[in-house]
């Protein structure tokens, strides 16, 4: 129950706070949960889940109205316009926000939060704007983006807290000067809905499914795991495509080509847990150039589904430590175009269980969400003692 003798207050603000959504959607929404059970809360967002309104907290809904206004700009840009439209006549003078790096123009508020009174300000930071975006920037554009990324410093300077969900994102401000007091490791686990075990079949007969469930954007590195599969020569093996975005035609015409690559198209988030009960194994592929600058959610996703990792990464980032720490997975060498298929040439029914052990060896607390929302609670606890 909220405590509604506390006189201090937190603004959460995000776009997606809703589980029907994304598993962006979802944390925020998990997030919302845990919060509102022990302070109170006001939520400024552009999808709420119906079940967070009955939870106590004030919900200030984020309208997106289709106009002339919304098609002459960035979606992102309007996205973050209609924010601070929405919030227009909320006092924020003594109260604790809590933000998040989606929209991307969210953060560059910061300074104007800070004058408005705010008494602290958390970050929750699972992509690092703007520099990913410099990955693949032509030089123009990297221009403007080196200019913006001394905004988004000074911005992120002005934060009491900052949470970030990988170990390398946490040595990326390390290294841009950030003391580490105020920055806080918390991986983005996921919920796993369901409590049994179940798993895809593997046998020695049985064909190796892999899936790759999530967005196909410019941030996955789809073309270099594509060429990857090129070079498998396993026949008994399926790769599987979940999911939309710039990448998904380029699936589409390999698919054309390859019988072992199956592409789904875009299926609802309720539909998630199903998917992954079809398959043995999910691929998780970075771009290369993004070490500390995001880190997949849906790894933990994977995992929290009973799911060993085959990953494309580059090496110490967060990925990669995770699957060395826990040894639930693969990891495939982008400098060497035989690593997927050496890596799946080996796989057979025992080496593959074997994985599978290690995977349900991981303690439940971590694979629901437990200890990182509890870590969350607690910043924002001592946050409000100040």
């Amino acid at each position: 129950m909220t405590n509604n003798n506390c006189s201090d207050k937190v603004v959460l603000i995000a776009q997606h706070c809703d589980s029907r959504v994304n598993s962006t959607g979802l944390y925020w929404q998990q997030i919302v949960q845990s919060l509102s059970a022990d302070m109170n809360l006001t939520l400024v967002a552009t999808e709420i889940h119906p079940k967070l309104a009955k939870m106590g907290c004030k919900i200030i809904p984020v309208a997106l109205k289709n106009s002339l206004f919304r098609e002459l700009m960035p979606e992102k840009l309007y996205i973050f316009h209609r924010i601070m439209v929405s919030m227009f006549g909320l006092s924020l003078k003594g109260k604790h926000l809590f933000i998040g790096t989606n929209p991307l123009f969210l953060p560059l508020a910061i300074p104007y939060f800070k004058m408005a009174g705010v008494k602290s300000i958390t970050l929750l930071c699972y992509d690092l704007f703007p520099q990913n975006l410099m990955v693949q920037a032509g030089p123009g554009f990297r221009i403007l983006l080196r200019i913006l990324s001394l905004l988004y410093r000074a911005s992120y300077k002005l934060c009491d807290n900052i949470i970030v969900v990988g170990r390398d994102m946490r040595e990326e401000f390390v290294k841009k000067g950030f003391s580490k007091i105020n920055l806080h490791y918390i991986p983005n686990w996921g919920e796993r809905v369901s409590s049994d075990s179940e798993t895809c079949h593997f046998g020695a007969d049985s064909k190796l499914r892999l899936l790759f469930f999530g967005n196909l954007g410019q941030f996955q590195g789809i073309p270099e795991l594509l060429d990857q599969i090129c070079h498998v020569k396993r026949k008994n093996v399926d790769f599987i495509f979940v999911g939309g975005g710039e990448n998904q035609i380029v699936i589409q015409e390999h698919a054309k080509q390859d019988k072992r690559i199956k592409y789904l198209g875009q299926v609802p988030m309720s539909e998630r847990e199903k998917i992954y009960k079809t398959a043995h194994l999910s691929i998780i592929s970075v771009r290369p150039g993004m070490k500390g600058l995001c880190v997949p959610s849906k790894c933990y996703f994977a995992l929290a589904n009973r799911h060993p990792i085959l990953a494309m990464v580059e090496k110490n980032s967060e990925i990669d430590l995770l699957c060395s720490d826990l040894d639930c997975g693969w990891v495939i060498d982008y400098d060497d175009c035989n690593s997927m298929n050496n890596i799946l040439d080996g796989i057979d029914e025992d080496v593959f269980r074997d994985k599978l052990n290690k995977v349900q060896l991981i303690s439940t607390e971590l694979l629901d969400g437990t200890q990182s929302l509890c870590s969350i609670k607690n910043i924002m606890l001592k946050n409000l003692q100040r």
